[in-house]
């Protein structure tokens, strides 16, 4: 059992339990091949939460809806995930193989100028713990009221015959006189990979696909808008068969 907040039960049914919603689903039986893992049972409640498009029909922006006004120190540095070594890149989900992908953390980077005036933003989001994406740090004028959105997928299904669809949020950076805010917004699931791809192209942005070990990918998304850029980095850990 997990505190509080939530509670998780495999059996017959997965039930999520929060402070405010109990959430039912059939029951997804996991079939983990040698070398896969789950890093934590958090991952088996964001299953849940991510494969519930309409959970809550009077509110369906996810969990993460109230953004938390903060001050946050100054951004010295861009950040390592900008220049880290990668493998060749895939440009397709359909380059993947046959797995399902699970979000385990994201970090979102913005660089650029807003009516000239020079603004960085940092944040990273875990999708382990139940609390909101956290602003590491920001460099903006108080004369700066402004958001920044990119969509990434944080549940990607790339079997044959998909068991669980695909999941879409909209990550946000927000600043306002001096104070940063890092939330999200989830759509509603999507039926297939090609739908992923067209948000994301829709929206301005470009993708690459890196696989970084034998169980973990990363999807790193880039969104330039005149002088700004936008940089969201998504890791994943794969399930090779979910039936």
């Amino acid at each position: 059992m997990l505190k509080n907040e939530t509670r998780l039960i495999i059996g017959s049914l997965f039930v999520h339990f929060s402070l405010k919603h109990i959430f039912i689903v059939p029951k997804t039986r996991l079939d983990l091949q040698k070398g896969d893992s789950l890093k934590s049972i958090g991952i088996l409640t964001f299953i849940v939460v991510s494969t519930l498009a309409h959970a809550n029909k009077k509110d369906e922006r996810g969990l993460f809806f109230r953004p938390t006004w903060t001050a946050a120190p100054l951004c010295a540095d861009r950040p390592d995930f900008l220049s880290e070594p990668r493998s060749e890149s895939m440009t397709s989900f359909s380059d993947l193989p046959s797995v399902v992908l699970i979000a385990r953390d994201a970090e979102y980077f913005i660089e650029g100028h807003k009516d000239n005036e020079r603004m960085k933003l940092y944040g990273y989001q875990s999708f382990l713990r139940p609390q909101a994406g956290r602003v590491l740090c920001g460099d903006a004028s108080e004369k700066i009221k402004d958001r920044m959105s990119v969509w990434a997928p944080t549940l990607i299904d790339n079997q044959e015959e998909a068991t669980v669809g695909q999941s879409v949020w909209q990550f946000q950076m927000l600043v306002d006189s001096g104070r940063f805010a890092f939330w999200n917004f989830k759509k509603p699931s999507l039926e297939t990979r090609q739908g992923l791809e067209s948000l994301i192209k829709a929206s301005g942005a470009t993708f690459k696909i890196y696989q970084r070990a034998h169980d973990e990918y990363e999807v790193l998304i880039v969104k330039k808008e005149g002088p700004m850029i936008q940089y969201l980095t998504v890791r994943y850990d794969a399930i090779r068969k979910m039936k």
